[in-house]
């Protein structure tokens, strides 16, 4: 199938995106990011509806090293993980995925 995009893989990009925007927000939270500073801002908002459901599960720890305000906003994380399994079932199960057998 030269060229052609597999359902698998748009539904493995996806799913890409939000875990790099997951992970980004809980990096740069652990950094105490400016939150004021435009890249830090746009990570913010677009991860937010990902990490919503997710929020308030559990208490978000908070530590203060070496003058950084650091969070680890362990709903994220958890968030991230489940995007991950979710996307890899997906994934197994549509065609072009590991699962598949390429056929339609």
């Amino acid at each position: 199938m030269g060229g052609m995009v597999s359902p698998a893989g748009i539904v493995s990009l996806l799913f890409g995106v939000i875990e790099l925007l997951l992970g980004a927000r809980i990096v740069l939270r652990l950094l105490d990011a400016n939150p004021a500073n435009q890249v830090v801002a746009l990570v913010n908002a677009w991860s937010q509806p990902f990490r919503a459901p997710f929020v308030g599960m559990f208490p978000v720890p908070e530590a203060y090293i070496g003058g950084v305000h650091a969070v680890f906003e362990v709903n994220t994380f958890i968030a991230l993980l489940a995007y991950a399994i979710v996307g890899g079932i997906l994934v197994a199960f549509l065609p072009g995925g590991r699962g598949g057998d390429g056929r339609d």
